[in-house]
């Protein structure tokens, strides 16, 4: 409100700030006049007061303004501001009133806004109103954009806000508003645009639908809204892992790209989210590391590429750690279990060092004979503990193993029992401040791969010395009565004269199927023992 003359007070309703106490007000002639707060004395009422008594007899007011007509004044400063260049579109154009009776010949027709700013020709409320046209009185009713009901997705774009909000319970850069840009600027519309992405899995689909139900039918402000965030979100996590894995997706991690708003692939780019996301996994790499303190001096980049150097596939046989035998260092012979392997060109060259080597496997329990040999293998011993064995024959003759899913260091990186992301994902506290810290350990299964046994595997990992049973007998000393018959599933008799090969009784480590079978084995027992089938215990008091 501001003075006017020497005794009268002019009303003044303040449609849109320019800056400051600068403002686009509506006077009592309904005209859009520029207004400075800062220079006038002015006093100021909450819409819809009571005039101050001292002052009401003076003041020249508007007439009664009806909510649809204020909105389209406000709308009209708005505009105003933006051609002056003074100020932004804050609110687009989201609505507009249209005839709602169907059986009226002008049915669907855009109301004119100087009717709606009129209240002797309207009177409308949120949604419905009556509106004086054309010398008739015709229901009216908000409608979307354009007159519609029903938006498509370039359309609803132009209408997302993407306001700030403190208390938004997703943290981070919003990504609705730039994904559902992207997709318009792209393919034009989700279906399309899943059509287009022949990985993509049925949850995709899904969530695309469920989000073009949201900007086409409810009409809603996904970039506003908690719900469209995570939907969202979720599409993008989705077409991440499907794109990494489009066979079997395992959602492990989150693998992010940049691009332009179509992505090779049919792809929607996402700059923004992507940048937040990458920044974020970056912190964190850097907060885990920082808990374990500055880096050992022993470890450079130098030393850890020379270590790996000295490695290399012994499937490929290529090997450069191989060393001459000495039965004295296999460390699994002066065990019940298993050995290592052992036997090199020298053992190949010498029946002494092979016969020791028998027996040395016999005294461990990992001899066994087989009547009918399935495929040879090559054994040797190498420098470090790891050892492999050459067993080509035996893989080149059995199908491909599938995959192998076991610990590695990098799943260990993700295993986070920090204070900080307990509490995030609303654990920890149980134990008071001051409790103990949530650790975790690992361990290995000594010689794993020899502390199994597969008799119907044992005929593929066969030696080139075949003996009989008297040889048995005389050179190694071992008394064999019956063998292992595949055929049969069990131990047939060994006759006199009939001669059976040498056969590897455990899992060898060079066979390609070995440490899947020998993952799986202790991922049983592990879960057999862990508890993770039983309920939880139950809580008493102290």
């Amino acid at each position: 409100r501001q003075p006017y003359q020497s005794f009268f007070w002019h009303r003044r309703i303040l449609l849109h700030r320019i800056e400051g106490g600068e403002w686009l007000a509506l006077t009592p002639d309904l005209e859009i006049a520029r207004h400075n707060l800062g220079t006038h004395r002015h006093r100021v009422l909450d819409r819809a007061a009571p005039f101050p008594a001292d002052i009401a007899a003076e003041i020249y007011a508007h007439d009664p303004i009806g909510r649809a007509a204020l909105a389209n004044f406000e709308r009209q400063a708005q505009i105003q501001a933006v051609i002056l260049g003074e100020g932004a579109l804050l609110d687009p154009e989201a609505f507009y009133w249209v005839v709602a009776e169907p059986g009226h010949a002008d049915f669907g027709e855009v109301v004119d806004a100087a009717l709606l700013g009129n209240e002797a020709t309207c009177l409308a409320f949120t949604l419905k109103g009556v509106v004086l046209r054309h010398g008739e009185e015709v229901f009216v009713e908000r409608v979307g954009v354009n007159a519609m009901k029903q938006l498509d997705l370039r359309q609803a774009v132009t209408v997302m806000k993407e306001p700030a909000d403190s208390d938004f319970p997703i943290a981070g850069v919003k990504a609705a508003k730039e994904f559902h840009t992207s997709y318009a600027a792209s393919s034009g519309g989700f279906l399309t645009y899943h059509s287009e992405k022949a990985s993509a899995v049925h949850v995709h689909r899904a969530l695309c639908e469920a989000l073009r139900l949201m900007h086409s039918y409810d009409q809603l402000d996904a970039s506003a809204l908690a719900t469209g965030e995570h939907l969202t979100r979720w599409v993008i996590q989705t077409e991440l892992d499907v794109e990494r894995n489009p066979l079997q997706p395992d959602y492990a991690g989150l693998d992010i790209v940049d691009g332009t708003a179509q992505l090779p692939d049919g792809r929607a780019a996402k700059a923004k989210f992507t940048e937040w996301v990458q920044q974020w996994i970056m912190d964190d790499l850097h907060r885990r590391v920082a808990l374990y303190g500055e880096c050992p001096e022993d470890i450079t980049e130098d030393t850890v590429m020379g270590d790996l150097g000295r490695r290399s596939d012994l499937y490929n046989q290529e090997a450069k750690h191989l060393v001459g035998i000495d039965l004295s260092k296999i460390k699994i012979l002066k065990r019940r279990l298993v050995p290592k392997d052992a036997k090199t060109p020298e053992a190949v060259r010498s029946r002494r060092r092979r016969l020791e080597l028998y027996k040395a496997l016999h005294a461990a329990n990992l001899l066994d004979f087989r009547r009918r040999r399935k495929a040879r293998v090559g054994i040797f011993t190498v420098r470090k503990k790891d050892g492999a064995q050459r067993l080509r024959q035996a893989n080149a003759c059995h199908r491909a193993l599938p995959s192998t899913r076991f610990s590695t260091p990098a799943s260990l990186t993700a295993l986070d029992l920090t204070a900080q992301s307990l509490e995030a994902d609303g654990f920890g506290g149980i134990l008071g401040d001051d409790g103990p810290t949530i650790t975790s350990e690992s361990g290995d299964v000594g010689d794993c791969f020899y502390n199994f046994a597969i008799p119907e595997l044992t005929a593929w990992f066969c030696t080139e010395d075949a003996f009989t049973r008297e040889e048995l007998k005389e050179e190694l000393d071992i008394d064999v009565g019956a063998v292992y018959d595949d055929d049969y599933q069990k131990e047939i008799p060994l006759q006199p004269g009939e001669k059976v090969f040498c056969a590897f009784k455990g899992v060898p480590m060079g066979w390609s199927w070995a440490l899947y079978f020998a993952n799986e084995i202790v991922c049983h027992q592990v879960g057999a023992s862990s508890g993770r089938q039983f309920g939880a215990p139950s809580m008493v008091e102290g």
